[in-house]
């Protein structure tokens, strides 16, 4: 893995780096800085970029919907919806109360926003396995997953706020 000391300390041992000093030193360095933030995270730590479920409550009804967050430039992101391949909501107690996933795993049936109960065409209800999703509870405490494609994903808590 590839770290911005490890590719700092390659740059230094080239004998004509160390020929540089004061104001193009200083040059040199904010250049490579500029070079090493804009890679994307990925391709230095080989990490996933963040994904965000933001959760709306709108009269009684839930709506999830799925973002990725991905650094381009040190505090600057880039947030894009995105589409998911499955969700699970738990309860307080971590009990799965309602499950869904794309049946087919190519992502041209990933849905970007979903209702909580309603279950979008192209997928398949698992929890429960008959019948509708359970209402959720005043002021319960809900825990929802979700993932995408290659099976990374995120998670997030909320308290319901409807009837």
């Amino acid at each position: 893995m590839m770290t911005t000391s490890f590719i700092f300390d390659k740059v230094m041992k080239c004998s004509n780096v160390r020929a540089l000093s004061g104001p193009t030193m200083y040059k040199f360095l904010c250049i490579m800085l500029l070079v090493i933030s804009t890679m994307p995270s990925r391709g230095i730590a080989q990490m996933e970029p963040r994904m965000e479920i933001q959760i709306q409550q709108e009269q009684d009804q839930v709506i999830f919907e799925f973002f990725i967050r991905d650094t381009i430039f040190f505090f600057l992101n880039k947030r894009t919806p995105l589409g998911i391949s499955s969700l699970l909501v738990n309860d307080s107690k971590r009990k799965p109360i309602w499950s869904i996933q794309l049946v087919k795993p190519d992502a041209s049936g990933a849905v970007k926003k979903i209702t909580y109960g309603v279950v979008p065409e192209g997928f398949h209800q698992h929890e429960p396995a008959v019948g509708p999703a359970p209402n959720l509870e005043h002021k319960g405490q809900y825990e929802v997953w979700a993932s995408w494609g290659g099976g990374a994903g995120g998670r997030v808590v909320f308290i319901y706020e409807g009837k």
